[in-house]
């Protein structure tokens, strides 16, 4: 990589939804459930990262066409039509702080909602960003080697943290970086409070939509979209539409201090399809052989293991070696998941707004090591599949009790975690716009919310499929997977 590659920021706006054509409920309060609030600490933002490599197509006898300023100006427009139909990440959030109903109390409250009112405040809306880079294509996806955080982390300008009384802290910031060799890195960032992954990408897929429908970049009609989003707020029974905080769950700021690099490594393994196949069938034939300890009296059906829960189970098991844990210390796995189709009736799969649980296993080091990836495979078949409306209902319950907000010094932590988020599910490289083609690479942006043993996995797309990991481990640890002979065989 360079020696000082840097990111320069030179414009900044905000993008607004056409007003003659404001959706029809876009002014009133977009309530939050408890979903969100336990999403709605200031630093807790998402960033997503699509790296666009230069068009060696683009037509170069038309360069006006394929200007930075043209591709620029479509962005702006399209977001603004993509506007129409997410509202709520054009709005602001408001907190209301009022005394205990009880007059003996002291205590305090405070609730929040998104005024998605637009129209009286200039300074609402999306930020759009404009930067240039001296880095290159190469410097963010070069082969073995870790990612460049402190690299990746500049291509973000917002400041990470909401302060619900200045309107210039957007929930959504989109920031488009020019790289030195015509390449072009796409920051979606969006505070967890409005909305989880799941309902991010819907936005970048509907996005792409209208990007590549609207050809000419100027018509401001565009009413029809395939996946609208369901913007109808889902509450507990007899809870909603405004749940109250206890005043000690504000962690409002203003300001986050630049920190330097985290102490974290992390690389992107890749695994063919063939690969991940021959997972596949491993972990189902040591279950039916019974060579792994399971049980088989219950006659299950072994089959049902996906090639995710597979390729999650031969990640389990590798960093769990890596991290040279002795045998009778615990070891963890965490799916966070979309509970959308776990409610019963389920919400729509075009729900806006956040539905996340995690799904928890745990295994003594010895018996993961000692036993085959298909029984590893196996536990996290059975948690996912168990985890259900029960479930569900259970954790928020629980939260109505207690009522906490997720923060980085509360958030848990075990030597022995291993968290599996599958991004395989959502179109991230279908996501084009205009001259930039299909994206070259995906990265996460905020690496202070990424931890030891965090394993992202996405599907490449493409003829060959497969997926890519990204996997953050404590240098030391990464150290130790590297030197795995078995799962480099596996990984490239």
């Amino acid at each position: 990589m360079a020696v000082g590659n840097t990111s320069r920021m030179v414009s900044e706006c905000f993008i607004h939804q056409p007003k003659h054509d404001l959706a029809e409920h876009s002014d009133r309060r977009f309530h939050l459930n408890p979903w969100d609030l336990m999403s709605s600490d200031p630093q807790h933002y998402v960033q997503y990262g699509l790296l666009f490599a230069k068009n060696d197509d683009a037509k170069k006898e038309d360069e006006e066409a394929y200007s930075i300023e043209n591709l620029l100006h479509r962005l702006k427009h399209s977001l603004s039509l993509a506007l129409i139909h997410f509202y709520p990440f054009a709005g602001r959030v408001v907190k209301n702080i009022e005394n205990a109903a009880d007059s003996h109390s002291s205590s305090r409250y405070y609730s929040l909602y998104v005024d998605c009112n637009n129209t009286n405040n200039n300074r609402c809306g999306a930020k759009f960003i404009y930067a240039i880079s001296n880095a290159a294509v190469s410097d963010l996806v070069s082969p073995n080697a870790d990612v460049p955080a402190s690299l990746l982390q500049s291509f973000f300008h917002d400041d990470r943290a909401l302060d619900y009384n200045d309107p210039n802290k957007s929930l959504l910031t989109i920031t488009v970086t020019k790289l030195a060799d015509d390449g072009v890195f796409m920051g979606f960032c969006c505070h967890h409070c409005v909305a989880d992954g799941t309902s991010l990408w819907h936005f970048i897929n509907m996005w792409s939509e209208i990007f590549q429908t609207n050809t000419s970049g100027t018509s401001d009609v565009f009413n029809t979209i395939s996946r609208p989003p369901i913007l109808d707020r889902w509450f507990p029974d007899g809870h909603g539409p405004i749940i109250k905080l206890p005043l000690s769950c504000d962690h409002t700021v203003t300001n986050i201090e630049e920190g330097g690099p985290p102490e974290c490594r992390a690389r992107i393994f890749r695994l063919s399809s063939q690969k991940i196949a021959e997972l596949k069938a491993k972990a189902i034939a040591e279950c039916i052989n019974n060579n792994d300890g399971i049980d088989i009296s219950t006659n299950n059906n072994y089959t049902r293991i996906s090639s995710l829960q597979a390729v999650a189970a031969f990640m389990w098991r590798s960093i769990t070696k890596a991290r040279r844990l002795a045998d009778d210390e615990l070891s963890i796995f965490i799916f966070p998941i979309n509970c959308r189709a776990k409610l019963d009736p389920p919400l729509s799969p075009n729900y806006f707004g956040n539905s996340v649980g995690a799904v928890k296993g745990a295994s003594k080091v010895g018996e993961l090591v000692e036993n085959g990836v298909g029984w590893a495979a196996w536990q996290m078949n059975q948690a996912l599949v168990n985890y259900g409306d029960k479930e569900v209902r259970g954790s928020i319950d629980e939260w109505l009790e207690n009522r906490w907000v997720v923060t980085e010094n509360n958030r848990t932590g075990h030597p022995g975690m291993v968290i599996i988020n599958d991004y395989t599910k959502f179109d991230i490289f279908g996501n084009e716009f205009g001259l930039l083609g299909r994206p070259e690479a995906f990265l996460f942006g905020n690496r202070k919310l990424m931890r030891d043993g965090s394993v992202c996995c996405c599907s490449l797309g493409g003829k060959d499929g497969g997926f890519a990991l990204e996997v953050w481990l404590l240098p030391h640890t990464m150290s130790n997977l590297l030197s795995d002979k078995h799962f480099m065989e596996m990984v490239s």
